[in-house]
């Protein structure tokens, strides 16, 4: 009976270490260019474009890791990211004039993968790691 419920009371400590999460603040408020969510993007005069008046030229991709410990209560990176250099300079290269499409998926590395189903991940100072993955079309207005 008490290895029983030893038992159970580990499983359960081990689910709720490795669900614990994470979070990262991103923000774009000094890009150079506009960015959009949907395939929708404003003219410089305001007018609302859809994807006929613009080309692809690029595509944007970063990655972005949040490293914490104590089961993400202590940061070891920041909190907040701006991705606005990222962006300007992705979209110049490119040639670009504005971003379209950007999508942000939040995920785990192989990292929390394995300590998930350990009993590591009931230790705090066992690091946790999150990634953030970028993705944006570039694209160039047609003329």
């Amino acid at each position: 009976m008490n290895s029983t419920r030893f038992l159970l009371l580990a499983a359960l400590a081990l689910l709720l270490a490795s669900c614990v999460g994470g979070r990262l603040l991103l923000s774009a408020d000094n890009t150079r260019y506009p960015v959009s969510l949907s395939p929708a993007l404003h003219s410089p005069g305001g007018k609302l474009l859809s994807e006929a008046d613009y080309y692809s030229v690029g595509t944007f991709k970063r990655d972005y890791e949040r490293w914490s410990v104590f089961w993400s209560f202590i940061p070891l990176s920041r909190l907040e990211r701006d991705i606005s250099a990222d962006l300007n300079a992705a979209i110049s290269a490119a040639g670009g004039e504005a971003a379209v499409n950007l999508q942000v998926n939040v995920g785990n590395n192989n990292l929390n993968r394995l300590l998930s189903f350990t009993l590591l991940a009931l230790m705090p100072i066992t690091p946790s790691v999150h990634r953030v993955s970028v993705t944006a079309d570039i694209v160039r207005l047609r003329d």
